[in-house]
């Protein structure tokens, strides 16, 4: 500790690379135009949710645009081992002292042995003291509790004398964001804004070396609705390569991406709601009566599903009698998700089909057709 009561840099206990940005990967498309409305949101609000399910480049988007501030960025890491009110202040307040050294004080150290709330207190009396250039991210911030996200990022994210904070994740089911999304607070950028349009997947083709025609762009953006990690795995299996003229025409399944389905999207979800995700994606849309009929306790399930993101939207129509809502797979996790569950129970495979054929008897009768036969039901 220095002669002014200040902890020195030797006093941090979070590793660098928590505290630091990710370093871009390997043909890494810049995307001005995601920078831009990034430094648009900050201007019009303290707070920026940046939202959308795994593999949509959100930590790569941030990591750019902290490259390109010339103001201190105090950057966090989040995962689960941080889902702890005290570790969690103990980090931010590392990363703050990281991005500007001297901003902790003697306060933050005489109260490191306090409780929770007094630790809080004083973390924010002193990033509040920072300066009002500095901003802070947090990435990953889906991997917390309501209980963790409650104590320490809902002070730093609505006093108003507190810096600009971005947040990321998969969804912000556990954020204390909706009294800030009612009255105009929050900024976003979702999944929507963070999709490739068809300029950069054509761009991000070129940058790593394929000289893709307009028509296999048009294919693979089609195919994979943009998703950045989709696409990269496309580009990364020549898939651009192919002459579509003579060769059959692209497939979901083509896309290589069910072993990034299993380890970043299906093995991060609780068990139960793992097992709903392979049988419910049998059909491309459900409602609650569907997802009821396919998994007991299935209505829940999709809700959970649509609130933690898990690559569903709201479609525009409305479900059976009752009038439910009705949810759309992206449909190239679907399809992978279809290839995943047959290989692991066919037997269950075939039963979710059957129970969709039923389903859409009456509503749809192509699909239900298309479905009993998928069920090994003739009729």
């Amino acid at each position: 500790m220095d002669v002014g009561g200040r902890p020195t840099a030797r006093s941090a206990t979070t590793p660098a690379g928590k505290i630091s940005p990710p370093v871009a990967p390997a043909g890494h498309l810049e995307r001005p135009r995601l920078l831009g409305a990034l430094d648009d949101a900050l201007a019009a609000h303290r707070t920026v949710l940046v939202a959308a399910p795994a593999g949509f480049g959100k930590s790569c988007l941030l990591a750019s645009w902290v490259s390109h501030r010339t103001t201190p960025v105090a950057w966090v890491s989040v995962d689960g081992l941080d889902d702890d009110p005290g570790r969690l202040a103990r980090v931010l307040a590392d990363a703050v002292e990281r991005a500007r050294p001297g901003t902790l004080t003697a306060r933050w150290t005489a109260a490191a042995d306090a409780a929770t709330s007094r630790r809080v207190d004083a973390l924010l009396a002193d990033v509040e003291a920072a300066g009002a250039d500095l901003t802070v991210v947090l990435d990953d911030v889906h991997t917390l509790s309501s209980a963790t996200a409650r104590t320490v990022l809902a002070p730093l994210l609505r006093y108003p004398a507190m810096p600009r904070v971005v947040v990321a994740g998969r969804h912000d089911t556990t954020l204390p964001v909706n009294r800030m999304r009612i009255s105009g607070d929050l900024g976003e950028l979702r999944a929507g804004a963070l999709a490739f349009t068809r300029d950069e997947v054509a761009a991000f083709a070129r940058l790593n070396g394929t000289a893709a025609d307009a028509a296999g762009v048009a294919t693979l953006w089609d195919l994979t609705q943009g998703w950045p990690v989709a696409v990269r795995l496309a580009v990364a299996a020549g898939l651009l390569d192919r002459d579509l003229a003579t060769v059959q025409p692209l497939a979901g399944t083509d896309v290589p991406i069910t072993g990034y389905l299993v380890e970043e999207v299906i093995g991060t979800l609780p068990p139960d709601l793992a097992s709903f995700v392979l049988l419910a994606s049998t059909a491309d849309a459900l409602d609650a009566d569907l997802a009821e009929a396919l998994v007991p306790g299935g209505s829940a399930a999709l809700e959970q599903c649509a609130d933690r993101g898990v690559f569903l939207t709201r479609a525009g129509g409305q479900g059976g009698q009752g009038g439910l809502p009705v949810y759309r797979w992206h449909s190239l996790v679907a399809a992978h998700a279809r290839t995943l569950l047959q290989r692991r129970d066919p037997a269950a495979a075939q039963r979710a089909h059957r129970v969709t054929a039923e389903h859409l008897r009456r509503r749809d009768p192509a699909a239900a057709i298309t479905h009993a036969l998928a069920g090994g039901d003739p009729a």
